[in-house]
């Protein structure tokens, strides 16, 4: 992750959360838009673990893992459930 956050290649590290480890689950629960939700989730997910670990952000950085699930929780649960609006109307 530190590489990451100092300009290395993301690529297969985005593949792996977005492509390898969450579309197979969205696609399993809602398969509508799988991959979108998956990247959105992986986005989440990924700017968490920087705010957290790179860029050291105190207040995130000091959370438990438990305040951390209630507070992004919500969030990635709508990615993966919820109806998503329609991007082309928002264009």
């Amino acid at each position: 992750m530190l590489r990451l956050g100092q300009g290395g290649d993301v690529g297969p590290f985005r593949d792996f959360i977005a492509t390898g480890v969450l579309a197979p689950i969205v696609t399993h629960f809602c398969p509508d838009r799988p991959e979108l939700r998956a990247q959105l989730i992986a986005s989440q997910i990924i700017g968490l673990g920087l705010a957290r670990w790179v860029a050291r952000m105190d207040h995130i950085a000091g959370l438990d893992v438990e305040a951390l699930a209630a507070l992004v929780g919500p969030t990635i649960q709508r990615y993966a459930f919820d109806d998503l609006p329609d991007v082309a109307d928002l264009a």
